[in-house]
């Protein structure tokens, strides 16, 4: 409880689709640039955006859902990309919006509920989606939102954080061994132990707004445990 700190009363939920990755991703545990636990390269910081969601509302209310599509600029969306993500480049074309508009209106929505309600970001690798973020906003000579951007990120929560993981596994009764990156634990897997009746968006997956919508909720679910966590250790 007290590594997860302050601010589990309003959760606000991101997640990014990305024009191209690697499967290779990662392989050296290090801390990002805002302090959270990474698997990134440098390389992978590099992706540009093709899908944007974000998810807000407060605890045990109805949540609030955007997702936007980014007109390609400067890049084409790969096939293992859609692959994944199921947008191709030319659908981005058409139905995208500029990265800028896009920007605007999520910051706009985080920087009033952080403000106004304390909310605190959390995503799953929060250093990937954050780190992307931060540099599409550089691209976009957004210094000012970026800044405060980074503000928030330092603050917001990882649910592949290994410290979460491996007390969730102690929870659970399984192996708690010492290896740090042993506890960092897929998003499937916390949705079906933590979201049991949330299973049905598992199939909708790599949609940057569902995604968002899950991190939100795993959030509120990893707060309640850390507030009464016998309901799992007994």
């Amino acid at each position: 409880a007290s590594r997860l700190g302050g601010g589990g009363d309003f959760l606000f939920g991101v997640d990014i689709e990305t024009h191209h990755f690697t499967k290779a991703r990662g392989g050296t545990a290090n801390r990002d640039e805002f302090g959270h636990y990474s698997l990134c390269r440098p390389v992978d910081l590099e992706a540009r955006v093709v899908q944007l969601g974000w998810s807000f509302g407060p605890a045990g209310g109805a949540a609030t859902v955007r997702t936007r599509i980014v007109k390609p600029r400067g890049f084409q969306v790969s096939q293992i990309a859609t692959d994944v993500h199921k947008i191709t480049h030319q659908q981005a074309e058409k139905e995208g919006m500029d990265l800028e508009m896009v920007l605007k209106e999520f910051t706009d929505d985080l920087f009033y509920h952080a403000a106004g309600h304390g909310a605190r970001l959390v995503s799953h690798h929060l250093a990937f989606d954050a780190g992307i973020l931060s540099r599409e906003m550089a691209r976009c000579h957004m210094q000012e939102t970026r800044l405060r951007f980074a503000a928030i990120v330092k603050k917001g929560l990882c649910t592949m954080d290994p410290h979460i993981g491996r007390w969730l596994r102690g929870c659970w009764g399984e192996d708690t061994g010492t290896e740090e990156s042993m506890h960092t634990m897929k998003l499937q897997d916390l949705v079906q132990k933590l979201l049991p009746e949330a299973h049905d968006l598992l199939d909708r997956l790599h949609d940057a707004g569902v995604d968002a919508l899950l991190h939100r909720k795993l959030g509120y679910a990893i707060y309640g445990l850390s507030r009464a966590p016998c309901r799992l250790s007994c």
